[in-house]
């Protein structure tokens, strides 16, 4: 009697342990019982073991635990210190100086703070919405960051536009259960007098690294025959390169970078190759057929200067050739997360001189 249940208690805890890993997410919830926006249990979660299985309760989540508006700015200071006190502040009021941007936030229903998961790891992050105070002689903003827990750490995104563009406007939505974000900004006012202008309104979805559009039937262009990728940058210093990567994960890298007079410097130019990982490649791929490239304009233009321009093809093996010209390198969020994730492999990949 005693040895048959001992075996079905093995099963039933063989039986767990491989949801437990083939479905971390689903696991998560029924061990916690908790939502991501709901209150921390008191009770701790039982611990289940035997002698080849431990099943322990999700780590405690810092950003389910919060309570206040102190609480959320003491956690953004205390992950990137950018977000202290003195320059950024989370205010339940939303109190702002500008009245053009106060009142688009009451129109919008904006909130301070508030929690989803939108990263889709059965942890809550956080989009909050504040003032940020860069001092004189620039005024005082509205702004907007993502907290985003991944289990073993918090990442902070500002979503990259809060230098070209103004007044961004961030709320959760869902489609069809799945947690969104609804985000808008504006064209900076030359003058505190002009109405804001040039709105730009993006439903997002947090995937490979960083927010995206969300696009509901991914995967309708086809697969990729090759790619270009072009940035020039020139201020003080100026840095160009073009990456060329090719289906069969061949890629070539040739930059050059230096002083804008010469002759306050030498340019120092590199032309490499490599063969990227297959790991790496993927990511590109289906980054690249989640993007809707048929909706992608020829032209973006900044309303700032001094801003990186990117040039970008994309050839499909139908023949469709692609073209993006994009100053700032924020004509979408996913082109500037396609942008990011081909600038790394410089980083990423092992790369061999070409010979001259």
């Amino acid at each position: 009697m005693k040895s048959s249940w001992l075996c079905a208690r093995t099963t039933r805890l063989a039986t767990a342990a491989v949801w437990y890993r083939a479905f971390p997410c689903i696991a998560g919830l029924l061990l916690s019982a908790c939502r991501p926006d709901s209150a921390p249990q008191n009770a701790p979660s039982a611990v289940v073991t035997s002698d080849s299985v431990l099943l322990a309760p999700p780590k405690q989540s810092r950003i389910a635990a919060l309570r206040t508006s102190a609480q959320v700015q003491q956690l953004l200071a205390s992950v990137d210190s950018t977000y202290n006190h003195k320059r950024f502040t989370v205010d339940t009021a939303m109190r702002l100086l500008d009245p053009r941007v106060a009142w688009r936030y009451r129109k919008a229903g904006v909130r301070a703070w508030e929690r989803a998961d939108l990263d889709g790891n059965c942890r809550p992050d956080l989009v909050v919405t504040g003032v940020f105070n860069s001092g004189a002689p620039y005024p005082q903003t509205g702004a907007v960051v993502c907290l985003l827990d991944m289990g073993d750490s918090l990442v902070l995104d500002n979503l990259g536009r809060d230098y070209e563009r103004y007044a961004p406007i961030a709320r959760v939505v869902y489609r069809q259960g799945q947690p969104l974000l609804q985000y808008q900004d504006f064209d900076p006012p030359i003058i505190t007098v002009d109405s804001l202008r040039d709105a730009q309104s993006f439903l997002l979805t947090y995937r490979f690294g960083g927010f995206i559009e969300y696009n509901p039937r991914p995967g309708q262009d086809g697969p990729l025959d090759s790619l270009s990728y072009k940035y020039d940058f020139a201020y003080d210093d100026y840095l160009t390169f073009k990456l060329v990567l090719k289906a069969n994960r061949a890629a070539t890298y040739r930059a050059c970078e230096g002083p804008v007079l010469k002759v306050e410097g030498p340019t120092i130019c590199e032309d490499l190759t490599t063969r990227v990982t297959e790991a790496k490649m993927a990511e590109i791929n289906t980054l690249l057929s989640y993007l809707d490239a048929a909706q992608l304009k020829p032209y973006y233009q900044a309303s700032v200067n001094h801003v990186p321009h990117a040039t970008l093809t994309l050839a499909y093996r139908d023949g469709r050739c692609v073209r993006v010209s994009d100053a700032g390198e924020n004509g979408t969020f996913g082109l500037a997360r396609l942008y990011t994730l081909l600038a790394e492999l410089r980083k990423t990949q092992r790369w061999q001189r070409l010979k001259p």
